[in-house]
């Protein structure tokens, strides 16, 4: 059985800066586009890359378990969040699905 799971992403933007992702439970992944709408879908590479470079298949958290995570709880209050089926638009969505 195909097991979905969804990571929580958190989004850096700045004016005039590419859009970061970067995921608590996906250690040193990141990801980043040109623009907030470019993001997602290279944060869903990302997500893809870490799974056949690695052999970890780590839990997704519930964001209630990451706010308990002092490691993370700073970055939840600091930063947008999103998560690894985050799209901006249905064309967007269509486009990761297909991936």
């Amino acid at each position: 059985m195909l097991m979905i799971r969804h990571y929580i992403a958190m989004i850096e933007e700045e004016p005039g800066c590419a859009a970061g992702f970067w995921f608590p439970d996906l250690p040193g992944r990141t990801s980043a586009g040109d623009t907030l709408d470019e993001a997602p879908l290279n944060a869903r590479e990302a997500i893809d890359l870490w799974f056949d470079d690695s052999d970890a298949r780590p839990v997704a958290r519930t964001l209630e378990q990451l706010r308990n995570d002092p490691k993370v709880a700073e970055d939840l209050r600091t930063y947008r969040l999103g998560d690894s089926s985050e799209n901006l638009s249905e064309a967007k969505k269509r486009a990761i699905d297909k991936h």
